[in-house]
């Protein structure tokens, strides 16, 4: 019979507060509805993050390792020229496919960012100098013309991403178009298929691709290289392929034992892994602060209805009020199963009568 009647008072007690708070009962319940939500759908963006990361490395046909450029290590009293190093040319890649048999393919790789005309129209692009083999190893699939081969060399062409071919060609574009790339005429042979966001989180559509040697002679008159691509079969090991390529490269570029690694071998399928487990922490960590905030906005409802529980329970014309002990019995029976609702998701309100919403 107690639990029956402590029952009766939470309830009596909660639907008093609710209706001495109608506006800010409703708003609470439609921010909680709001946080719930956003918790739900950066749960279910992290799935899909996943699941596509996974697809995209499935189609690459076995590991992808990527070479980079190591940061240059801090030196007292000087002033930093560059932030990073300068040593990988492309002779590296060369030296790689003969010194590892276990790489199937290299690409060597430059980027920059540039402006890319056609017109009056223009577009900030990540400009790419490549080989042919690139389309290949990152699986792109064109939807007009080609991507360049190697007879093309010196060539002025170009390949446009999906996204800069719409924006400087709105009407349309096609194989044979021209586009003005650093006040140079250039031919485009080819327009990609959207792409989407890659792992680093740069816009895959917001790229245009030239041949390496037109890049070196007619862009860039430098020889070093922004990162290599190495395409290995899916046999193989990742883990012992990066310890020889690091080993290989440390030789070539003549770096003493106690010397940094100038450049830096990373697997795609290690990077993409992380990059998941960075945005599952974040979710569960959004998901841990809006449980800690409803647990304090229940004991802070439990708190602030106290008085409303001792008027229902000890009316004013009644001759015989209610024990103490029946008081506070009733409130921490409120409080354990307003908290309790708020865990699961049933509570209606769980802010205070006095103050505003807690978070």
């Amino acid at each position: 019979m107690k639990t029956v009647y402590a029952a009766t008072v939470a309830m009596r007690a909660a639907w008093a507060v609710l209706r001495q708070n109608r506006w800010r009962s409703l708003l609470t319940l439609a921010i909680c509805g709001l946080g719930t939500s956003g918790v739900m759908v950066a749960g279910l963006l992290g799935e899909a993050n996943l699941a596509e990361m996974q697809a995209r490395l499935q189609t690459l046909g076995g590991g992808l390792l990527v070479v980079s450029p190591n940061k240059l290590p801090p030196y007292p009293g000087r002033v930093r020229q560059l932030e990073h190093f300068i040593t990988l040319v492309p002779e590296d890649g060369k030296a790689l496919s003969r010194l590892v048999p276990e790489l199937t393919t290299v690409v060597p790789v430059v980027a920059r960012d540039t402006v890319v005309r056609a017109g009056n129209a223009a577009s900030r692009v990540r400009l790419i100098g490549t080989d042919p083999d690139y389309m290949r190893v990152r699986s792109f699939k064109l939807r007009k013309g080609r991507f360049f081969c190697s007879a093309d060399g010196n060539q002025r062409v170009i390949v446009l991403g999906h996204s800069v071919a719409e924006e400087v060609f709105p009407f349309g574009a096609r194989a044979g178009e021209m586009v003005t790339l650093r006040s140079a005429p250039f031919v485009v042979v080819g327009i990609l298929e959207p792409q989407g966001i890659n792992f680093a989180g740069e816009d895959e559509d917001h790229q245009v691709f030239i041949p390496l040697e037109a890049y070196q002679r007619r862009i860039a008159n430098r020889p070093w290289l922004t990162f290599l691509y190495l395409q290995l079969s899916a046999t193989q090991d990742p883990t012992g392929v990066v310890n020889m390529v690091g080993a290989v490269l440390r030789q070539r570029h003549g770096r003493f034992r106690d010397q940094v690694d100038d450049v830096v071998v990373r697997d795609l399928a290690d990077l993409a892994a992380q990059q998941a487990g960075l945005l599952t922490t974040a979710v569960w960590a959004v998901s841990a602060t809006r449980a800690t905030s409803s647990v304090f906005g229940a004991g802070r409802a439990g708190l602030s209805a106290r008085p409303m529980f001792e008027k229902i329970a000890r009316p004013e014309n009644s001759r015989k009020p209610a024990t103490r002990t029946c008081v506070v019995f009733i409130t921490s029976f409120f409080r354990r199963s307003c908290a309790t609702g708020l865990l699961e998701g049933q509570s209606p309100c769980h802010e205070g009568v006095h103050g505003g919403p807690t978070f």
